[in-house]
């Protein structure tokens, strides 16, 4: 048996998921709100990168499958305007509070075929990248 030092917390092996939240971008306010969630991203697919010296801070990839149908009041990427689309990736941990790991603007979504359908393999950039495109 280990004896954990007074003043520790042993180390437990917390579950952690990701939920994709899908913003509809009111232009008039600059504000976004929750429009649903995205369904069909593969769990072991999705990445962030951030970098202080470059111009867009943040970017990311994920891996949607397109779904015949989405489940459990979600949307399948077939339903989303992919021009308009802001994602927020949110880090759920097992008794901890969610943390939401920014905002980002769809950049490129190239799709593939393989025998079991058509999946995306989304490219993400934060909402930095406007600026960064605007002359």
């Amino acid at each position: 048996m280990i004896t954990v030092p007074a003043g520790l917390l042993p180390v437990q092996d917390l579950s952690t998921e990701f939920r994709y939240e899908l913003l509809s971008h009111d232009s008039a306010t600059g504000v976004d709100s929750l429009a649903g969630f995205l369904d069909g991203v593969d769990p072991t697919s999705g990445r962030l990168d951030w970098e202080s010296s470059s111009t867009v801070k943040k970017s990311g990839t994920i891996s949607v499958t397109d779904l015949a149908a989405a489940k459990d009041g979600r949307t399948a990427i077939a339903d989303v305007d992919l021009l308009k689309a802001r994602i927020r990736p949110v880090r759920i941990i097992e008794g901890l509070p969610e943390t939401p790991l920014g905002v980002y603007l769809l950049n490129a979504s190239p799709e593939q075929w393989s025998g079991t359908g058509r999946t995306y393999d989304v490219v993400m950039h934060d909402k930095s990248t406007v600026l960064e495109q605007d002359p």
